[in-house]
């Protein structure tokens, strides 16, 4: 098992995360031994402003292909809320690939990211 991390977004002030989407290059098919596994994690900055936390939290689901195929192309859900995820000035994105057994080769997976101002 290896698992891989991705910064996907820093917040430039105050917002909210309303969605997260995955879309990758290459269809995938379901294998029970062989797969993929995507998360979403949000580091948040510390109440000194200097630091973060030192992994962060999962938001939303652990898509894994150990049950479910990837089409390419074809966007995924990670995270979904119509409240949002309040994410503060310097808060960070990060997502977590982890394989398991040996799966196919995976390029260049792309993060689709709603997020809106908060006045």
């Amino acid at each position: 098992m290896s698992t891989y991390t991705l910064l996907v977004a820093r917040s430039a002030g105050l917002e909210r995360l309303v969605s997260a989407e995955l879309v990758v290059a290459s269809d995938f098919t379901a294998s029970g031994t062989n797969y993929w596994e995507f998360a979403l994690r949000v580091r948040r900055v510390k109440p000194d402003g200097t630091t973060r936390q030192s992994y962060g939290e999962i938001i939303g689901a652990i898509y894994s292909l150990s049950s479910r195929s990837l089409t390419a192309g074809l966007p995924v859900s990670l995270y979904s809320s119509t409240a949002g995820l309040p994410l503060n000035d310097g808060d960070e994105l990060w997502a977590t690939v982890t394989s398991s057994g040996s799966p196919a080769v995976l390029d260049n997976p792309s993060f689709i990211l709603e997020r809106q101002k908060v006045q």
